[in-house]
């Protein structure tokens, strides 16, 4: 019981990571249109949303491989989530229409 409430936690750990690395990359973005000098804001941006994406791997993983593979699918599901809502396909690729 207690390895799969590891388990969930990672995961719901991993969904908020990325919801704070997306949603932290998109702010980004949008803020760096107006940054007197947006390399830097950029960089700087991505070394903070780095760092505590892997800060939170590392403490709630504890380094065992199950719980890196939930927190991976967190994460990734995220990421999933956030380019469906967004409607953005890899590049050369037609959108796909599910309905």
């Amino acid at each position: 019981m207690t390895e799969a409430l590891s388990l969930l936690l990672a995961f719901l750990i991993g969904l908020l990571a990325g919801v704070f690395f997306f949603g932290g990359l998109w702010w980004t973005v949008k803020r760096s249109l107006t940054v007197r000098q947006p390399h830097l804001f950029l960089f700087q941006s991505f070394v903070l949303r780095s760092s505590v994406v892997l800060l939170a791997l590392y403490l709630c993983t504890a380094t065992e491989f199950p719980r890196i593979i939930s927190y991976m699918f967190g994460f990734l599901l995220t990421r999933h989530l956030v380019l469906r809502r967004l409607r953005i396909t890899p590049a050369g690729q037609p959108e796909r229409r599910l309905l």
